[in-house]
């Protein structure tokens, strides 16, 4: 016969000393995961709340679709995505808008690369409602929308989205990732009131200042507006490397200080908010620099108009099969078959 437990004995008071530790152990691991979940969703929702409140919303930045301007349908975020981005010396206006920098960022729906072309903004081409003219004068006879409309009628396809960036933001970025290196291509020196900067050939590494000089200088070049895009396409380059580089994606110092020193720089239309630019990154998110193709819109070179204006002719036949690879979503096929360097 065996003896009863002493009266004051208790089942709890015979749990096992180890489960009681390892149910604190469990206790204070989900503390600890609950306080970093809350601690990573308030750093999000600052990056969210930093972007949405310090951008600029051009309101009617896109054409009227339905003025019969004939585009395909609008893509979902997983679908094609194309982002007309401009880089200019003044806040996005759509009633004083001109742009040095135009740029169409053609993603994919598979998603393994991503496109970025350059448009020459002397280029010489048929603006809807008003004839032949530089596509830069496009902003100045319509704002924004005329001037989408008139890439979109060259392309076959839609843009979906518009983001201008004033030259500024370009400085500020730079000096948030702590400067950008590129590889100088053609030497030259820029000289002003602060004395003369040097651009030697070779890697460089910039600040921002020099950064802005940079994306910004065309006449130290014999073929100006095309070394100009060139020279913005390794400085855009190099940015994306340096920020998708582990050491920034790790640092949220940094990620902070890239989107506080932007943000304020952007004008984008209504669709651009901070939820939209988080699922289009988080799709992107096996590309590398690598994976991402740069080009400038195919031309013939220059020449001078009979009022002595210089302006860059199109290579329609190209840029015709061009604008078919867009609008099927080819573009890995193109760029395949087609050397690019020519352009």
């Amino acid at each position: 016969m065996h003896p009863l437990p002493p009266a004051h004995s208790s089942s709890r008071d015979s749990f096992p000393l180890w489960a009681k530790v390892m149910m604190w152990v469990v206790v204070g691991s989900l503390c600890v995961t609950a306080s970093a979940l809350i601690a990573v969703y308030r750093y999000k929702h600052h990056l969210s709340q930093t972007f949405d409140d310090r951008k600029t919303v051009i309101s009617q930045a896109l054409p009227d679709r339905d003025s019969g301007h004939d585009t395909e349908t609008p893509d979902e975020i997983s679908g094609m995505q194309t982002i007309l981005l401009l880089g200019s010396d003044s806040r996005g206006n759509p009633d004083d808008a001109r742009s040095d920098t135009m740029m169409v960022v053609r993603i994919p729906e598979k998603r393994d690369s991503a496109y970025v072309m350059s448009f020459l903004r002397d280029s010489w081409v048929d603006i809807p409602g008003y004839g032949y003219n530089k596509i830069n004068a496009a902003f100045a006879y319509g704002g924004l929308p005329l001037a989408i409309e008139t890439i979109e009628d060259h392309l076959s396809t839609r843009i979906d989205h518009v983001i201008m960036v004033d030259f500024e933001g370009f400085k500020h970025v730079t000096d948030a990732l702590g400067g950008v290196q590129v590889h100088n291509e053609i030497e030259f020196s820029l000289t002003n009131g602060e004395g003369t900067t040097d651009f030697p050939v070779g890697d460089l590494d910039l600040n921002g200042d020099q950064a802005l000089q940079f994306v910004r200088e065309r006449y130290s070049f014999i073929d100006g507006d095309y070394q100009r895009a060139r020279n913005q396409q390794l400085y855009l380059k190099s940015v994306l490397e340096k920020f998708l580089s582990a050491g920034t994606l790790t640092n949220p110092s940094k990620i902070t200080g890239v989107v506080e020193g932007l943000s304020p720089y952007l004008s984008v239309d209504e669709g651009v908010t901070a939820d939209y630019l988080v699922s289009l990154v988080w799709t992107l998110r096996s590309l590398s620099t690598d994976d991402i193709v740069f080009f400038t819109v195919p031309t013939l070179g220059t020449e001078l108009t009979e009022d002595g204006v210089s302006i860059i002719n199109l290579d329609y036949e190209r840029l015709e099969e061009l604008a078919d690879s867009f609008h099927n979503d080819t573009l890995d096929e193109y760029v395949q078959t087609h050397d690019l360097s020519e352009y």
